[in-house]
């Protein structure tokens, strides 16, 4: 930093020494032409003192001779002539160029002089600002001398502070060697007292051990009597349950019947807490899901129905901060194993309307992809239900016999999304053979969102 800041002085020094001696050569220079322009015109008046001679001789031999010898004379006078106004224009011309050139050596030189003023007085700013520069390193230099010396002084206390710690570790360890003799001997007496102690006290816990399990048993088995006679009641109920649906079910119409266990519920009554409730001496969560799940295998017969009307994803948003929610229908959405995994079915190809096949965009899947965890509220048998939160796989390629294996309605909606309506049986053909695919995009139960749920069942 310091050789920088001395070096640019001198590097100014000869680029001013070198500019002087460039405005002295040109001066030089300058000089010569003028000097040559001067002789030139001196030769210039020479010549038309020349012309003035010739032209008096040309006079006097006209008048002497005859008109033969003055003709050839006036040939000769001309040619001379022709040849003097020749050698004076180029005369004349190299004078004009000279002064021309004269010119751009003096604007030259004036630029010059001008640059070099403004060089000097950059050069006097940049070295007065060097020598401030240089300045405030020194200043830097004697502060880090002075922290120097404090260091030092800070060291030689240290050391100091060192040796007196060192010395009480010293007399600290000893202590410590004391004191440790003296717990040595504390514990050998302190085992004594509880080996002493030990065999009286296993036999006190052994009792005590014994009356646990005999009460324990005996409240199990009080405890598994009630449940017993909670089951007959619940199995009386269902069966009530059973006859009051078939009473009120309408003449011509088969209803779905699914089974708990051994014991036939109606699909159409609607679910009271009594059936999926147990008493228990523990308090249970209001929001655990598993009140409002029964035995079985569809939705329907394993989660409690929230309403009919559908549920605002705008207000849920404002109210508990919940973005990722999506409403599923039987036409894109199929449950693989109820409620713990599913996928999404979409088609794959569709056909344009100039007969050429494009890939469909799926920005609904991908959205979903892209959000993470999502919240799905199915929509089956005109109600709506919540399961819980689910995250979207990749696309998985559907062959012909997968694609039989769906639902009606999902079939349709995979054939309606291909193509027009009027090529319907010719997509269902190409879907069956297998020449065309769908996607599916499978879902996986991840959790169960309480507040959410609470939220629905509040306001359905």
């Amino acid at each position: 930093m310091h050789l920088a800041d001395i070096d640019t002085p001198r590097a100014l020094q000869s680029i001013a020494s070198l500019q002087d001696v460039e405005i002295h050569r040109l001066r030089g220079e300058c000089n010569a032409f003028e000097t040559e322009i001067r002789n030139l015109r001196e030769q210039l008046n020479e010549r038309v003192e020349a012309q003035t001679l010739v032209n008096d001789l040309r006079d006097l031999v006209e008048k002497v001779r005859d008109a033969e010898h003055n003709r050839e004379l006036r040939e000769s006078v001309n040619r001379l002539n022709d040849q003097l106004h020749s050698q004076l224009n180029e005369k004349q011309q190299r004078l004009v160029e000279l002064e021309a050139s004269n010119d751009a050596l003096k604007t030259t030189r004036a630029r010059l002089e001008e640059t070099l003023i403004r060089d000097k007085a950059r050069f006097e700013e940049k070295f007065k600002q060097a020598c401030a520069h240089l300045g405030e390193r020194d200043d830097d230099i004697c502060f880090l001398e002075r922290k120097l010396s404090e260091m030092g002084e800070r060291a030689k206390l240290a050391e100091r502070e060192q040796q007196w710690t060192e010395q009480q570790l010293a007399s600290c360890s000893r202590y410590v060697q004391e004191l440790l003799g003296e717990i040595a001997d504390v514990t050998q007496k302190a085992q004594q007292s509880l080996g002493e102690k030990a065999s009286s006290a296993f036999l006190r816990g052994s009792r005590l051990n014994k009356w646990v399990t005999q009460r324990t048993l005996q409240i199990t088995q009080e405890n598994l009597e009630a449940v017993k006679s909670r089951e007959v009641s619940l199995l009386i109920e269902i069966a009530e349950l059973r006859r009051q649906a078939e009473q009120r079910a309408l003449p011509g119409e088969s209803s779905q019947i699914p089974c708990i266990g051994n014991v036939i519920v109606c699909a159409d009554e609607p679910p009271r807490d009594s059936v999926f409730r147990t008493q228990s001496t523990v308090r249970q969560n209001d929001d655990d899901p598993r009140l409002y799940m029964t035995p079985g295998g569809v939705l329907e017969d394993m989660f409690r129905a929230l309403s009919s009307k559908a549920p605002d994803p705008q207000a849920i948003k404002e109210i508990l901060g919940i973005k990722n929610i999506v409403i599923v229908t039987p036409a894109d959405f199929v449950w693989a194993s109820c409620p713990d995994t599913g996928h999404f079915v979409k088609a794959a190809l569709f056909r344009t309307k100039g007969d050429k096949w494009q890939d469909t965009k799926l920005k609904f899947i991908k959205r979903l992809q892209k959000r993470g965890p999502t919240e799905i509220i199915p929509y089956f048998s005109g109600a709506y239900y919540y399961v819980g939160t689910y995250t979207v796989g990749e696309a998985e390629a559907m062959n012909a016999v997968d694609f039989e294996g769906l639902p009606e309605k999902t079939q349709q909606e995979v054939i309606s999304s291909s193509g027009k309506p009027t090529e319907w049986g010719s997509l269902r053909e190409l879907y069956l053979c297998g020449k065309l695919s769908a996607l599916r995009f499978p879902v996986q139960r991840t959790g169960f969102n309480s507040p959410l749920h609470q939220y629905l069942r509040q306001n359905a």
